[in-house]
Order: structure tokens, then sequence, then C-alpha cells
């Protein structure tokens, strides 16, 4: 009893605990799909300079040919020498760039909506948490002042147990809500990869995204 009411004196803050637009750049940042996508968009870029070109164009090649000629006798003929070939950005090249960016930006959109939605599922739950607590603080106050008027012959005893029986309804939601709220929260995180335990920590405001 004295965890639940330690719980629902800190639950109105939760709302307050954490900013969307912080938990979802750093989700899009440490998100393992959305790291693979900006890899291969990375490795695509290709060299950017001349010599850098020519280095990763360029190999050895040797070429042996079997018989000889009218000229010589020899029954083989060896050729050696640097074979180069030299990347430069085509129109094919530009154009597969772009449709891999695009790409990037076509997940990046999926994701941020995956996401948004399953923040939006956390906002929900925290409002209705916080509403709930509001409701129960009134039909316990309202049970005092029953407990009065009950006193000074102005209330029946069914009164009592009506508003006890609201009571046990709102700490049945409120208990309900915590339990959503935290299976949220890790649902939610699970978006972040590897980093999962960082962002829940910041759903839970017991830590900060960025250190």
């Amino acid at each position: 009893m004295k965890r639940l009411l330690l719980l629902l004196s800190l639950s109105p803050s939760l709302s307050h605990a954490w900013e969307d637009t912080e938990l979802l750049n750093y989700i899009m940042k440490t998100n393992p799909v959305m790291q693979s996508h900006q890899l291969v968009v990375d490795e695509f870029q290709g060299s950017k300079g001349w010599i850098e070109r020519i280095e990763k164009g360029s190999s050895f090649v040797a070429r042996v040919t079997a018989g000889g000629s009218e000229f010589t006798e020899a029954s083989k003929t060896v050729f050696g020498g640097i074979n180069i070939s030299i990347p430069l950005s085509t129109e094919s090249e530009r154009r597969e760039r772009a449709l891999k960016q695009l790409s990037r930006a076509t997940a990046s959109d999926d994701m941020k909506s995956r996401i948004l939605a399953d923040v939006a599922k956390l906002r929900q739950m925290e409002a209705e948490l916080e509403g709930s607590n509001i409701q129960i603080k009134f039909w316990r106050d309202k049970l005092e002042w029953t407990k009065k008027r009950l006193q000074e012959g102005y209330a029946k005893q069914s009164d009592l147990w009506n508003i006890g029986q609201k009571i046990n309804a709102s700490k049945a939601t409120i208990t309900k809500l915590l339990i959503n709220i935290k299976t949220q929260q890790h649902i939610l995180s699970r978006f972040a990869g590897d980093q999962w335990e960082i962002a829940l920590a910041y759903l839970k405001d017991q830590g900060k995204l960025w250190s």
C-alpha cells in the first residue's frame, strides 16, 4: 500500500519527465536499422579526389599467351604492366546514389512514424494516469467529508460504501495504468538498439540521453 501511494505521489510529473523531440532524435541516432541505411549511403559516396579514384581503380596486370610467332620461336609470350581504371562519376552513379538516399529517407519516415505512434500511446497512458490521480484524490476528500456528515447525522453508511467502491475502482485503474506504462516504456526504448537501457532510464526520469 505504501509503495502504491508513493507511486501515486510521483506519477503526476510523469508526462513532464521527458521530451518527445529529444527522445526521437536519440532513437534515430542509435537505431540499428537507421545506422545501416546511413552506412550504405556513406559507403556509396565514392572517392572525392582524382588521387583516391586512381588508387582505388588501379591494379597490376600480367598476361601470358601460348605459342610464338613468325618472328620468334618462343612458345610463350609474356606481357606485363599496369591497368588503370578511373571510375568517374557518371549519370547512372548519381542516379543510384539518389536512390539510396531516397531509400534512407523513406526508412527514416517510416521509423519516425512508428516511434511517434508509440510515443502517443505512452503520452495517452500518462494523461489517463494523471486523470485517475485527480479522480482518486477527489473521492478520498469526499470520503472524509462524508464521514463528518455521517457523524453529524446528515449522511448514510451506504454513502461511505459507495465512495469506497469508487476509490477501489480508481486504485485498480491506476495499478493497471502503471503496468501498461512500464510495458510501453520498454517497447519504446527498444527502438534505441544497444542503447535501450539509456532510453529506458530517460523515460523513467532516472538519467539523461546525452552524456
